[in-house]
């Protein structure tokens, strides 16, 4: 028996029999290494994530800027629907077999030449004017 609190192999006790401090120095490089290596794999993990999220922003601007285009589209559309329903609605009235007098003369052909041109050229100049008025106002872009 060595000394008062264990025995002499090392493996424990109180008093001197324990490792020098030189047996240590490996196992604590070692761990500095990995500690290092855990923390160059931590820093790339968050790098990735971060990339990931701005990839998923970009997606979505992208898809904000699609959204956007089908929005104009849709409005220019519907722009040119309600010009025509107005010209159908004014035909419509025409149409009806209603006695109208300048109808039964008989150029009553160019009478329906007239008005079906007016009609028409009252189409584009509202679509025409309509879609302008939007441009100005920024709700309409053709890029």
């Amino acid at each position: 028996m060595d000394g008062v609190g264990g025995g002499g192999d090392g493996s424990g006790g109180g008093g001197g029999g324990g490792r020098a401090a030189g047996d240590h120095d490996e196992v604590e490089i070692m761990l500095e290494a990995y500690l290092q290596v855990v923390d160059d794999v931590t820093n790339r993990a968050e790098l990735l994530e971060a990339a990931v999220e701005d990839t998923e922003d970009l997606a979505a601007i992208h898809l904000d800027t699609l959204r956007n285009r089908l929005l104009m589209i849709e409005t220019a559309l519907s722009v040119v629907s309600l010009t025509f329903t107005v010209g159908s609605v004014v035909a419509g009235v025409l149409g009806m077999n209603l006695p109208i007098a300048a109808f039964e003369s008989p150029n009553s052909h160019w009478y329906f030449l007239a008005v079906s041109v007016s009609i028409l050229l009252f189409v584009i100049g509202a679509s025409w004017a309509t879609l302008n008025f939007l441009k100005r106002r920024g709700l309409y872009t053709t890029r």
